[in-house]
């Protein structure tokens, strides 16, 4: 979209936001942010930009136990069988025990000072009739999602092919 915008919008700048920093890639909300701008001129963007936000939803995400990222960035759950042991870190209000006059304790949180709290757990298997089911819905909505794409390509070209 960018090398478009650059061929059929007059004054459109040759600049991008991985510009400021080349040595280090954007986040994925950062990209998608750039995407949003690059798309905001072509009619056919708004159906690409829905399908992508409709992929790796929450329901996605909570069926298959965020397996893609955690495939990609840790531990991914197992498929039907085992456990994956885990141990997870997070900044919590920071929490005192304190002594009441009568001997009993009661936790007290101070949400101006923050703490390392750490959980043990497990990450389940999935069951492979539930992942295959996931995977299946995921894909149909990976197929909108290149329909889309190529549909918006179309629109990116025909309009090329009118500034040539």
């Amino acid at each position: 979209m960018h090398q478009a915008n650059l061929l059929v919008i007059a004054g459109y700048a040759d600049s991008l936001e991985q510009d400021k920093a080349p040595h280090r890639p954007l986040r994925r909300s950062d990209r998608r942010k750039q995407l949003n701008h690059l798309g905001s001129c072509w009619a056919r963007y708004e159906a690409l930009r829905d399908a992508l936000n409709a992929m790796d939803g929450e329901d996605y995400q909570t069926l298959t136990g965020n397996f893609r990222d955690l495939a990609n960035h840790a531990f991914a759950p197992r498929f039907m069988i085992g456990q994956i042991p885990r141990a997870w870190r997070r900044k919590v209000d920071y929490e005192e025990a304190v002594v009441n006059g009568d001997g009993t304790v009661e936790v007290v949180t101070d949400p101006a000072r923050k703490m390392t709290q750490y959980a043990m757990g497990t990450l389940e298997p999935l069951p492979l009739n539930a992942a295959y089911a996931a995977n299946l819905a995921e894909y149909g909505r990976a197929r909108c999602t290149m329909e889309a794409f190529a549909r918006l390509v179309e629109e990116l070209c025909d309009r090329i092919d009118t500034k040539l």
